[in-house]
């Protein structure tokens, strides 16, 4: 599978194949709230990729709108949506992604526009 088609079955599945994983993987995730951290093992990258949709009551989207991939990197721009709280998340994002032996070593969630994500995750 090329990594085009690779990161379009992520964000369609909203999961991470853990066979698709590097041994050294680590997830980003910037910011000052309480989803922000680096995570390297897979049951807290499921964590935390699971504490997402439950902190919104599965009301969190991501709807991507561009992919692009080479061999090393590859890029997905995605509009981020969700309500929490009373609060309601619209944000544009990017997942970067980093390869390495043909598998996913690195990933950063990126937003668009930082303190409008901090407030609706805080």
């Amino acid at each position: 599978m090329n990594k085009i088609e690779l990161l379009k079955q992520i964000y369609e599945n909203q999961a991470l194949d853990p066979a698709t994983l590097h041994p050294d993987f680590t997830l980003h995730s910037y910011g000052n709230n309480l989803l922000a951290g680096e995570f390297s093992n897979i049951e807290d990258v499921v964590k935390h990729l699971k504490a997402i949709y439950e902190l919104t009551n599965n009301t969190f989207e991501e709807k991507p709108f561009n992919f692009l991939a080479d061999d090393n990197f590859g890029m997905v721009s995605h509009r981020m949506t969700g309500e929490r709280n009373g609060k309601k998340l619209d944000a544009g994002g990017f997942g970067l992604w980093r390869f390495k032996d043909g598998l996913i070593i690195d990933h950063w969630e990126i937003t668009t526009d930082p303190d409008h994500w901090d407030d609706f995750w805080s």
